[in-house]
């Protein structure tokens, strides 16, 4: 679970935040086709996890377009093939989406959705996974390739899976989140490019468009480094190192 404590922003304040810091105006559009370089650099889109739970058809599962790395790919099996498994054992499952609501049997997510509310015949559907650490499904891990993170082949015709992945956190209007840092960085980086236009117009001089550059520079290495690491961070990096857990086969490597 991500511990960073600095803010974040919608892709759409930049403009904005351009201006304040560099008295220039920017085209959104504009600033919108050369951010992928930036956010690359920096790292710097929101992520958070989300469950798709999808069905395979003709060997495919189109996978939806905020995706950015996709953490395991398992059998997703109707919640009563679990029988007492679930509620027997102290374990930090990922069943979410399936646990009930009603406090008596809502062990493992208070805030999840109502098992009533979801139907086995549902399928292609996205949650969001808030306020919770998972350490691994509970149905059988499923082979599969995956194709620049728009689909998934199978060796299987059709097939109910669940794909746990860390997809881009979006605003209210499906534009990017940002963190903070790497919304300046790439304000920073299009006043470079105005500076850059207007050098080779002979507007600006070479001490400006230097200064520009350096500015972005700074700004983009700033943002690489995270404001702060937590104890909590620290001791998951060293559980990795330290870690023997065995490895069984068809089953996730983390251990409950």
């Amino acid at each position: 679970m991500n511990q960073s404590s600095e803010e974040i922003r919608s892709i759409q304040e930049v403009p904005m935040l351009a201006k304040r810091m560099f008295g220039i105006e920017i085209d959104f559009y504009d600033m919108l086709e050369l951010s992928r370089e930036v956010l690359r650099k920096t790292g710097g889109l929101a992520v958070q996890l989300y469950l798709l739970k999808g069905k395979v058809e003709n060997f495919n599962l189109d996978l939806p377009c905020n995706i950015v790395s996709v953490e395991h790919v398992s059998n997703s099996r109707p919640f009563q093939w679990y029988g007492g498994f679930i509620f027997n054992q102290n374990v930090n499952a990922l069943v979410n989406y399936r646990v009930d609501q009603s406090g008596t049997q809502g062990l493992y997510n208070p805030n999840a959705t109502s098992i009533n509310s979801i139907g086995p015949e549902e399928t292609n559907e996205l949650y969001e996974i808030n306020k919770n650490v998972f350490t691994k499904p509970l149905g059988l891990m499923i082979d599969h390739e995956n194709v620049h993170n728009k689909c998934l082949k199978f060796n299987h015709k059709t097939l109910d899976v669940d794909v746990l992945y860390y997809g881009v956190k979006l605003d209210q209007d499906g534009y990017p989140m940002v963190l903070e840092k790497s919304a300046e960085a790439l304000a920073a980086y299009m006043n470079h490019i105005e500076i850059r236009k207007r050098f080779f117009m002979r507007q600006a001089t070479v001490d400006q468009e230097q200064i520009a550059r350096n500015d972005r520079d700074s700004a983009i290495a700033q943002a690489r480094t995270p404001s702060s690491i937590s104890q909590n961070e620290i001791d998951m990096l060293l559980n990795s190192m330290t870690s023997s857990n065995r490895k069984k086969h068809n089953v996730q490597f983390r251990g409950f």
